[in-house]
Formats: C-alpha cells, structure tokens, sequence
C-alpha cells in the first residue's frame, strides 16, 4: 500500500473541492453550451502541468505533515470560503515565508507548458462531441449531453454539480471567469472519512468545469480525474484545455 502515493493525491483532491467560488443557480446552461461549442473546427489548447523541483520539495513537506495530521487536516479545509486558499498553518507542515512561495507557485503560468491542435466540435440531437488528433485523444471520450444535462467520460456519467462564479484574478488564468461544473465522487462522505478507512476504499472523483474567461473570450474544460484504490493511484489527469474563440 502506498501511503506516499495516497497522500499526494488525496491533497490534490480536497485542495481542488475548495478551488473555485460556486452558487446553486442552474441557468442558461444549455444556451451558453451551444453557444461556446458550435460546431466547426477550432484551434485548443491544452496546458500541461510540470512542477518545478522547489513546488516538489514543498510539496513533500506537506504530505509528510499530512500524514500526521490528516483528521486535523479534514476539519481545518471545511472553514475555508469556497475561491480562497487555506490560511496558514503550521500544521501544513511550512513556514509562513514557505506557504506563501507555494502559493504563488501554484499560481505561475511557468509551471505549464501549451500544446495546441485544429480540433472538430459536433453537435448531434442535443449531444456536443469532439474529434481530436493526436494531443487531445482524451475529449474524444467526453460527451455533453444538452438534454439531460449530463457531462460523460465513456461509461462514466457526471451529474450537474453547480454554476461557476470565480470573481477574483488571483488565479491561474489571471481572469475572472464563469461557467458550470459537472462531477461524480464516491463513497459519499469522502471528508468525514477516517484514515484507515480511506486507505481501504475506492475513491473516485470526476468532475469538469466548463467556462468562459472574461479577459480572453476563450472557453476553458477543466478536467480534473482521480481514482485511488486502496491507497494505490489508479488515475490522476488534471488538464486545462482553452477553445479560442471565433
């Protein structure tokens, strides 16, 4: 069993649940949807992730903190607004000085790397899908689903979640943007979960984001998939992916 492995991707994971402000309001999905994904070509572009090895030692110094303080750790994330990092503490496991170098880290367009292809949007009975080429193979497999409004991964189906609304530039994109999320997480409960019992489960979480950044017009899908069984990463794609506009 991998503690190490389960740790780094069981932070990711409740860090990402506290990643943007969201409301309940399900509204003018299905014409904002149509409306970023007409059908035609368009030019994607998918931002790879690459740590840097000061974000990895960092980040090594959290999960060591976490696994002795991982109860603490589920009850200290619950306070936080949604849109607004965790405030330090020394239970993180950094100094003041450190925590605020990894967030701004965090932040850096630096740590990613753009890769960029002509891609086809179809748009079929109420059903948007994608045809890619060769760095986005991963979208061939996504289906938006207008009617039910249901987002899919193959055979997996994720339930509309909430609307976005992230109000602050503070961000990654530098922009504010909008937009809805989908996601499926199992078992239910995830945070009130013990550690030996995570580390007997089989936790799954899928959820995407789809949205429009205020600053560029481009449309984003955020895909954010993990899956750990057993304490043993079976998946871990975290991948922005920016539609230019048209």
């Amino acid at each position: 069993m991998k503690l190490h492995n389960f740790l780094q991707i069981l932070f990711a994971l409740l860090i990402s649940q506290a990643s943007f402000a969201q409301s309940s309001a399900n509204s003018n999905i299905q014409t904002d949807l149509k409306d970023w994904f007409s059908a035609g070509t368009v030019l994607a572009n998918v931002a790879e992730y690459t740590p840097t090895n000061r974000q990895l030692e960092l980040t090594e110094k959290i999960k060591t903190a976490l696994n002795d303080n991982l109860d603490w750790y589920y009850s200290y994330i619950k306070d936080v607004p949604p849109g607004e990092p965790m405030p330090y503490h020394e239970n993180i496991g950094l100094s003041l000085e450190e925590y605020t170098e990894f967030l701004e880290l965090g932040a850096s367009k630096n740590t990613f790397s753009s890769l960029s292809e002509n891609l086809e949007i179809v748009l079929s009975d109420g059903i948007i899908r994608f045809d890619s080429q060769i760095n986005m193979e991963i979208l061939d497999s996504i289906q938006i689903d207008l009617n039910k409004n249901i987002v899919s991964l193959g055979k997996i189906r994720m339930p509309f979640k909430q609307t976005v609304d992230v109000s602050s530039e503070d961000n990654f994109f530098n922009s504010k943007w909008s937009g809805y999320s989908w996601g499926l997480e199992e078992p239910d409960g995830l945070e009130a979960m013990g550690l030996e019992d995570l580390l007997s489960a089989h936790i799954k979480s899928y959820n995407i984001s789809i949205g429009k950044i205020e600053k560029t017009g481009q449309i984003l899908i955020n895909l954010n998939f993990k899956e750990i069984n057993q304490g043993e990463k079976l998946m871990d794609i975290s991948l922005p992916i920016f539609f230019d506009k048209r």
